[in-house]
């Protein structure tokens, strides 16, 4: 989260066409930070360093793009209900 924005405009400065691959590249910095925490996650060879953030950010974009939709149905339900609600009690 942090890492984002950073990866971001270093992207957009050097190259505009990773900038679609921001949220990858961001992904593999958390990680390789948090392989730096003593007692924390260990990650070794090279299969593994490109599996690992991969299967991360898919996970995380799957968990976002669900959590919208039903955040977003939820509103519109909402709304609706309020407009129904207010044109019934003008009638």
């Amino acid at each position: 989260m942090i890492l984002g924005p950073f990866v971001l405009s270093v992207a957009l400065h050097y190259a505009a066409p990773l900038a679609g691959g921001v949220g990858l590249v961001a992904t593999l910095l958390a990680l390789w930070v948090a392989t730096l925490v003593p007692d924390g996650i260990e990650i070794s060879g090279v299969g593994s360093w490109i599996l690992a953030p991969i299967i991360v950010w898919v996970i995380t974009a799957l968990g976002g793009w669900i959590f919208m939709a039903l955040v977003i149905d939820k509103w519109i339900k909402r709304r609706n209900a309020e407009k129904l609600v207010r044109s019934v009690q003008k009638a």
